[in-house]
């Protein structure tokens, strides 16, 4: 009776305060329900504490589950509750569950899959799939695995009772709660100005004409900070000794100052664009740079000189 009457009360509680915030100085106590439908097709309703410090939840607190004595009385409940108990009691609900159950014989190996299913307040439906395996009777092993079903989502695949929960609750009111949310919590891309995407171009040009005379497609070094330094030194002795600079110098160091005019000029066309089309049509990858100045290149082929080659 103490138990009945204890159920009674707090049914009346959540007709009376379905959602409850209260202050005390920078801590807030947040009183909310819980939902969710058990293996065997029985609603399970607790109140979930909550408090809030600084916007973060510090402590929460689950009460016990409870489930209505007589389901054709719903009265006294909120009104969540009382759409899923309509939901899963209705003929089509219970007689496709019925129908969907299975129950071990107690012979031999089986295996026996349910479904148990809880919601959230964005109406979020998390399933979860128990498989147990049995062996006359008895329980050797049992997973399980977890699936959700959004209020964006399609629930004809899923079965009975979560299925018949979603037709119920996932009304357009939440739909279009649940798509605000998301569009809060990942917000589109605030659109970049023509000067904040040359600035990123012109990064990415300078990024890529030092990767291109730095490195090889294949990863070797081509014209790295050691080889550089080296073809400055031969020159430099050749220059003081009165003499001409080696030819494969004069071969890389024409190479790499055409290359780095590709800086110049693709940095001022990219200056100039006067809209996003123009700033695309700069071409500043390296593929590009590998076409024309690579070792296969068509307006001024790589001549590969290396430190072995200075050394000759």
């Amino acid at each position: 009776m103490i138990k009945k009457l204890g159920i009674l009360i707090t049914a009346l509680l959540f007709a009376i305060v379905p959602f409850t915030t209260v202050n005390a100085g920078d801590m807030t106590k947040v009183q909310k329900f819980s939902h969710s439908v058990t293996e065997n097709g029985k609603i399970q309703v607790r109140m979930i504490t909550e408090y809030v410090q600084d916007g973060k939840v510090v402590n929460k607190k689950t009460g016990p589950a409870m489930t209505p004595e007589d389901t054709s009385n719903m009265e006294g409940w909120d009104q969540e509750s009382q759409d899923i108990v309509a939901a899963i009691t209705s003929p089509e609900a219970t007689e496709a569950f019925a129908a969907e159950k299975q129950t071990p014989t107690g012979t031999g190996l089986e295996t026996i899959v349910s479904y148990d299913r809880s919601i959230d307040a964005l109406g979020r439906i998390s399933v979860r799939r128990i498989t147990r395996i049995y062996d006359d009777g008895k329980v050797i092993s049992k997973k399980f695995h977890r699936s959700w079903i959004m209020p964006d989502q399609d629930a004809s695949t899923n079965d009975v009772m979560s299925k018949a929960v979603a037709n119920k609750i996932h009304t357009q009111i939440v739909k279009d709660a649940y798509a605000a949310k998301q569009l809060e919590l990942n917000p589109p891309p605030v659109a970049k100005t023509l000067d904040q995407q040359k600035a990123i171009k012109l990064k990415d040009l300078y990024a890529n004409i030092k990767s291109f005379i730095n490195t090889l497609p294949d990863g070797m070094p081509r014209y790295d900070a050691d080889l550089k330094m080296n073809l400055m030194n031969k020159s430099v002795t050749a220059v003081a000794a009165g003499n001409s600079k080696p030819a494969k110098v004069t071969l890389a160091e024409t190479w790499i100052m055409t290359v780095q005019v590709q800086f110049i000029e693709k940095k001022a066309a990219i200056e100039a664009s006067t809209n996003e089309t123009e700033l695309d049509a700069v071409d500043i990858t390296v593929a590009n740079l590998e076409s024309k100045y690579g070792r296969e290149g068509t307006v001024l082929v790589d001549p590969g000189v290396s430190t072995a080659d200075l050394m000759e």
